[in-house]
């Protein structure tokens, strides 16, 4: 059941048993106040008849100068006075349990059972009872005349009450029956005026589903629905941008993965042909196996460098560093030690200007930071130049910048120096070793440190690279 079904049902319902409550409640009320009216009216009629009984009963007396009556002129009295007063009711006379007088009144058992209840004079007892298809209210009474007791029964027809209770619930019944029915059209309109921006957001749901994440809900409706639509729009965009992400990693994948295969087939290849020459051929010229064993020897150097930087770009993400608080002094002067025979083979100066800085860092990866950047700027730069290794503060951080005077770079090569096995001089850095991974690891060991690296180069003016993080005090 779709959920307007479920609201209209029970609300349908609710107003329903209101209305038939109330109704009920209202007419009830009603008869129940007739009835009492009726109770009323019959109390002070049978006071009056009582009084008027009494009185001519002592006149009677009087009249016949006797001490009392005989049940016959009793009787007789008592039927004069009901001919006297034209009674449309039914009314009844007893003494000692015995019928003095009646008029217009069927006595039952039911009826007589009322005498019992009579139990005291100036008491009234009324009774409504059920006879055929209308009903009676009794009213008992017991008076006395001069020590003798007599027994007043009189009744009234309350029918007319009882039929308009009757009419009055079954016009409820058809009220209540039209007014649901209206009710039920106007909510109707009601819920699907209130419903339909759910209907338009299940739509838009409905496409999102199928895919199209460009779809958005549209923010009408009630500050409710309002909210929901924002919701799910942030939700949606969410998605997107993950799908979004999730592709340009596939994406990654997919070109780091062709870069990677493109890498090894060209060292293997030469591995594999110069390998085969020497495994062909019989006679090979001391000077021709040197040249082939040499080939042979730098492509499995780059094999392995390439697989060691693979590996270290691999593992610094999931691996736990070890941080700890360094001085940036001696870990400039290891790296400048270290990298001294690189600089001197390629006949560059190595221009070192350290300075005391405490900073948090894992100090084996850090300084492959710091070769690489260093390992770059020498294959940038042309044989007598000079490269400038420096350390400075900057409002509270710590500046580490490496320039060269080498080749420069274009903005749009630096906007991919960070992706792996991108190379700007693709031959130069062949022959030097490269694959192009050395700073996407430089990004990936900065981002592990909290750190940035920031690039500023012009073609032919050289490279200025700054890596800049915290400073612990």
């Amino acid at each position: 059941m779709k959920l307007w079904q479920k609201i209209f049902l029970c609300t349908f319902l609710l107003v329903m048993t209101v209305v038939d409550l109330t109704a009920i409640l209202l007419v009830g009320n009603s008869h129940n106040l007739m009835v009492q009216r009726e109770k009323e009216h019959a109390v002070s009629r049978q006071e009056y008849l009582v009084s008027s009984l009494q009185n001519e009963l002592v006149f009677r007396r009087w009249q016949l100068d006797r001490y009392s009556l005989e049940k016959e002129e009793v009787a007789q009295t008592v039927l004069q006075m009901f001919d006297e007063w034209s009674l449309e009711e039914g009314a009844a006379v007893f003494c000692g349990g015995e019928l003095i007088s009646t008029s217009n009144l069927s006595l039952t058992d039911e009826k007589k059972a009322l005498m019992d209840e009579a139990d005291s004079a100036g008491s009234y007892h009324l009774k409504i009872i059920e006879e055929g298809e209308g009903y009676r209210l009794l009213t008992a009474s017991l008076f006395q005349v001069e020590n003798e007791d007599y027994f007043l029964l009189t009744e009234t027809d309350v029918s007319e009450i009882f039929q308009l209770r009757r009419s009055q619930f079954q016009f409820a019944i058809w009220m209540s029956i039209l007014c649901s029915a209206a009710a039920s059209i106007v909510l109707l309109l009601i819920l699907h005026f209130l419903l339909k921006p759910l209907d338009r957001i299940n739509r838009t749901v409905d496409v999102i589903a199928s895919g199209n994440y460009d779809e958005r809900f549209s923010e009408g409706g009630s500050s409710e629905f309002q909210e929901l639509s924002q919701n799910l729009n942030r939700m949606t965009q969410s998605i997107q941008e993950n799908i979004d992400k999730l592709e340009d990693a596939a994406e990654a994948r997919k070109m780091f993965i062709a870069n990677f295969a493109h890498e090894m087939k060209t060292p293997l290849t030469s591995i594999l042909g110069f390998g085969d020459v020497l495994r062909v051929k019989k006679t090979v010229k001391e000077e021709d196996r040197r040249e082939y064993a040499g080939v042979i020897v730098e492509e499995t150097k780059r094999l392995r460098a390439l697989s060691s930087k693979l590996m270290e770009l691999i593992t610094v993400g999931s691996s736990v560093l070890d941080y700890r608080q360094m001085d940036l002094y001696d870990v400039m002067q290891g790296a400048v030690k270290a990298l001294e025979p690189v600089f001197a083979n390629s006949g560059l100066r190595l221009v070192c200007s350290p300075a005391h800085h405490t900073v948090r860092i894992d100090r084996e990866l850090f300084e492959s930071l710091l070769y690489n950047v260093l390992e770059n700027a020498a294959k940038a730069s042309c044989p007598g130049g000079s490269v400038f290794f420096r350390c400075e503060s900057r409002e509270g951080r710590v500046a580490i910048s490496v320039e060269d005077q080498g080749i420069g770079m274009s903005q749009e090569e630096i906007r991919n120096i960070f992706e792996p096995f991108y190379m700007v001089d693709q031959s130069r850095s062949r022959k030097s070793g490269g694959a192009g991974l050395g700073l996407a690891l430089c990004q990936e060991i900065a981002r592990a440190h909290e750190a940035n690296i920031q690039v500023a180069s012009e073609p032919g003016k050289g490279t200025i690279i700054t890596i800049v993080l915290h400073e612990k005090m």
